[in-house]
């Protein structure tokens, strides 16, 4: 049986998780899947975060969103990533791709197809995801939860810039200063305290879970 629907058929239903909807064995390595119909724009193109922030840009000449859509979107995926943690479950692959959006502006996390149940405290060394955190260079032991406040931190970045905050190959060195803003589209200081926070090059100085994130004022603040 595939990790995805293994993974998926342990979570309960969430409204920020794609729901899968039907699943049956063709052949011995062959699955038949699923899903709720989510994500479609009005020529029934599939619009993930990705092309949704494309579009955006295209049209209003801008990097990325306005705060207040900024913040729609993050309060959701931190809501979903939330349901997956407090039932051990870690998604790994987080990135603008694998989240789809809505004509209403309602996200869903969608390919499960890396995640993996995790004990509590249970440390890793695999290097995981197309986003990593400083700690997974370092071929040295970690925990998924701050690992995955790392990625959700770069999310959160790019829902204004439309691209990571560091480069790769030198991750480590440029998370040691501060994230950076164009000109134009600089969001408020709680904003950037909370996103420097989950950028912390240090996982013990970043939030311990997604809990504290969303306890922080700026998510908080209506």
């Amino acid at each position: 049986m595939p990790r995805e629907l293994v993974i998926l058929r342990k979570i309960p239903p969430h409204p920020n998780i794609i729901t899968l909807l039907y699943w049956m064995k063709i052949r011995p390595e062959e699955w038949m899947i699923e899903f709720e119909f989510h994500g479609y724009d009005s020529n029934g193109l599939k619009s993930n975060l990705k092309d949704y922030l494309n579009d955006v840009a295209r049209s209003r000449g801008s990097n990325g969103l306005t705060v207040n859509e900024s913040k729609k979107i993050m309060s959701q995926l931190l809501l979903a990533c939330n349901h997956l943690e407090n039932h051990g479950i870690y998604h790994r692959n987080l990135k603008l791709d694998n989240i789809v959006i809505g004509t209403d502006g309602s996200i869903k996390l969608i390919d499960f197809g890396l995640a993996i149940e995790v004990k509590e405290n249970e440390q890793h060394i695999e290097k995981v995801g197309s986003i990593v955190p400083p700690e997974m260079y370092g071929h040295v032991t970690y925990r998924p939860s701050t690992a995955q406040i790392w990625v959700l931190g770069t999310i959160f970045y790019q829902l204004f810039e439309r691209i990571e905050p560091f480069q790769k190959e030198r991750v480590i060195c440029k998370a040691l200063g501060p994230v950076m803003f164009s000109k134009y589209n600089r969001p408020s200081e709680e904003c950037v305290e909370l996103m420097e926070w989950m950028l912390n090059v240090d996982p013990n100085r970043r939030p311990q879970c997604i809990e504290d994130v969303l306890d922080h004022e700026w998510i908080r603040h209506d």
